[in-house]
């Protein structure tokens, strides 16, 4: 059974929502140091299942993830309007991992 509680990084990034065995599992939402934060699913640890993106300007990038990884397939981009964009990829990746 997964219990609701905050969990701080080191690097300054906390989680809040279920938890099970000190790790995000089911929903919750991580918020990144950065200024990103991530609404959605988690199993062990990892992004998992529906999930949301979304920086601090407004645009989200919203898909399938598992195991941590997006199902790229799945991924739908909006700007800070709710219009809908595409790119290849890595710029996603460049603002998750800077």
């Amino acid at each position: 059974m997964s219990d609701k509680k905050r969990i701080d990084y080191p690097n300054g990034n906390y989680y809040i929502g279920e938890v099970e065995n000190n790790l995000p599992n089911g929903y919750g939402i991580m918020y990144f140091s950065h200024g990103l934060r991530f609404e959605g699913f988690w199993k062990e640890g990892k992004e998992h299942g529906k999930g949301t993106l979304i920086d601090d300007d407004g645009s989200r990038d919203e898909g399938e993830y598992t195991d941590g990884n997006l199902d790229v397939w799945s991924r739908k981009s909006y700007d800070a309007d709710g219009n809908i964009w595409v790119d290849d990829g890595s710029e996603l990746k460049d603002r998750i991992c800077p």
